[in-house]
């Protein structure tokens, strides 16, 4: 036995890059599914013939072959040169190693997870782009029916979940990121990012929604100074049998103005959002107060 570390010894580091090699291919498969059933959900609200929701389903859960495999290359690539110019790759994983034959194991777990995250960003990509272009170029969206257009937002919030699982489980296993402030400025900008994950796809419908909302209150509100108009002139007309008639009509149009107000153009329920913000910000602003508690603690 080539024994450098003491019997029982384990790393943390050695365990989180297989998991993360299964967590990147396994949520692969089971966001396609859930994206699937997503595009089933919002199907009544599809302006698309069966083949045409055929076609947007296989672009949903089909990744080219070509582009994903570049993806890959480049992710690779990327990492190395960082590697090559910093020379932490080689250090970090030497630190693990217990022997050469665990040190070749390593190597290769370590690169094959950069390779199955490079995938996993450009599905991420891939399926986010198709999900907006479903949403603004497909998608009959009716104000007082949204409940459909709910569905994928739980594919994008799954998404940017696994983003930020990612990068906390990662940092987590190095806590000296947390008092470097260039590394807890990079935790930030990933946390932003998956939070824009999360919104980006659903932003065209939350326009869409907007515009037909502002539309209705602007159309209420020329039937509500009619109205007004007619009433003026019942008034000066000493017609007062017909206010009555009118001031109905007036109440269901306020009715009407007050139900468009609460409605929000916002294509996810507010839990969605409060659950994923929560679950993306506040590790993010624990290990905030901990970096400033220890720069206190250093003056």
């Amino acid at each position: 036995i080539e024994g450098v570390f003491s019997v029982g010894t384990l790393f943390p580091a050695q365990f989180f890059i297989p998991a993360m090699i299964v967590i990147f291919l396994g949520m692969t498969h089971y966001l396609d599914h859930r994206a699937s059933a997503a595009l089933e959900t919002l199907r009544p609200a599809l302006t698309v013939n069966e083949e045409e929701y055929d076609q947007l389903q296989y672009r949903l859960t089909t990744l080219p072959a070509l582009p994903t495999l570049l993806a890959s290359v480049v992710t690779i690539g990327i990492i190395f040169l960082i590697g090559v110019i910093t020379g932490e790759t080689d250090s970090s994983l030497e630190a693990l190693a217990s022997s050469p034959t665990a040190d070749i194991f390593l190597r290769a777990v370590y690169w094959i997870g950069w390779w199955s995250f490079g995938a996993f960003g450009y599905h991420t990509v891939h399926q986010l782009r198709a999900i907006n272009k479903i949403y603004t170029e497909h998608t009959r969206v009716r104000l007082f029916s949204q409940r459909p257009l709910y569905a994928f937002s739980s594919v994008t919030a799954l998404t940017a979940g696994v983003i930020a699982l990612a990068t906390y489980g990662w940092t987590a296993l190095n806590p000296d990121n947390l008092t470097n402030l260039y590394s807890v400025a990079v935790i930030a900008v990933i946390t932003v990012l998956a939070l824009l994950v999360f919104a980006w796809p659903l932003l065209g419908t939350r326009r869409i929604l907007y515009r037909e909302k502002a539309q209705r209150l602007d159309a209420v509100s020329v039937r509500v100074e009619a109205v007004f108009d007619e009433i003026h002139r019942c008034i000066e007309g000493r017609e007062s049998e017909k206010l009555d008639e009118l001031t109905k009509i007036l109440s269901v149009l306020e009715t009407e103005r007050s139900t468009l107000d609460s409605i929000s153009t916002w294509p996810w329920q507010p839990d969605t959002l409060r659950y994923l913000a929560t679950a993306l910000l506040l590790p993010l602003l624990l290990w905030i107060i901990q970096f400033v508690v220890q720069l206190m603690m250093d003056l």
